[in-house]
Order: structure tokens, then C-alpha cells, then sequence
């Protein structure tokens, strides 16, 4: 775990396997966007539109831009009540994201190419598990 700059984004868990990629989960404040008022609980919707979110979060999480046409699938769904923000990228990187308490939380699977192909059906539903228990 680590404890970074509140108003910078933290690494807080970062897995690897040889086998079957690299995981990791991040937490950023929401005041890089927009300064809510203390009390609020805005959700990811009331911030950022699913395209704006992945351009503006894809250099942190991949190292770089993502262009429209790198995005194999975007959606959201719902899950404990949040909107999550969901994302397949042609670099084999899986990422789903939403906003609970003022902060970002996102997961963010990414496979080699081997690994993307005997491991994507995992890598999914390891980031449609991802849910923030309150």
C-alpha cells in the first residue's frame, strides 16, 4: 500500500504474474476534475462522460494517450448503486472505474499479447468484480 500526495493519484495495489498479467488499483481525488462541496457524493456521470474519463485518465493508467479508434468496447453498468465506467483497449488493457466518496477508484488489468489471448475471459471478470463495499 502506499500513501501518496492527496491530490495526486496513488498506486495503492499492483499485482503481476507472469502468466497472466499485471493488475493493479488506483485511487485518485476528484478534485482534479471539479471541486464538489464538502458533503457531496458526486458519481463518475456527474464528472466526466465515458470518453472524456479514458482520455483523460489513459496516460496515467497505459503511458499513453488513447485515441477513439484504440477503444475495442466502452460501456457502464451498475453495481452496488455506482455507475461504473468500463473499457477494452487494442493494447490489452482492461479498465473499469467509478467515483464513491470524492475519490476515483479504477482497476486496470493489462496483458501481453498470450497473456491477452489465454486470459481475457478472467481479466473481464476480474474488473466486472471490482465494486466498492461501503
Amino acid at each position: 500500500m502506499s500513501i501518496a500526495d492527496p491530490e495526486g493519484t496513488e498506486i495503492d495495489a499492483k499485482f503481476v504474474s507472469e502468466a497472466e498479467g499485471e493488475l493493479k488499483v488506483l485511487l485518485a481525488p476528484i478534485l482534479r476534475f471539479a471541486d464538489f462541496p464538502d458533503g457531496s457524493n458526486p458519481q463518475i456521470q456527474d464528472i466526466l462522460s465515458p470518453a472524456s474519463f479514458i482520455q483523460g485518465f489513459a496516460p496515467e493508467l497505459i503511458g499513453d494517450p488513447v485515441q477513439p479508434e484504440d477503444v475495442l468496447n466502452m460501456y457502464s453498468d451498475t453495481r452496488g448503486g455506482l455507475v461504473f465506467y468500463n473499457y477494452e483497449l487494442k493494447s490489452h488493457w482492461i479498465i473499469s472505474a467509478t467515483i464513491y466518496q470524492r475519490r476515483v477508484y479504477i482497476i486496470a488489468l493489462h496483458g501481453t499479447a498470450l497473456q491477452w489471448k489465454r486470459n481475457f475471459d478472467r481479466m473481464k471478470r476480474t474488473a466486472l468484480s471490482f465494486c466498492i463495499l461501503s
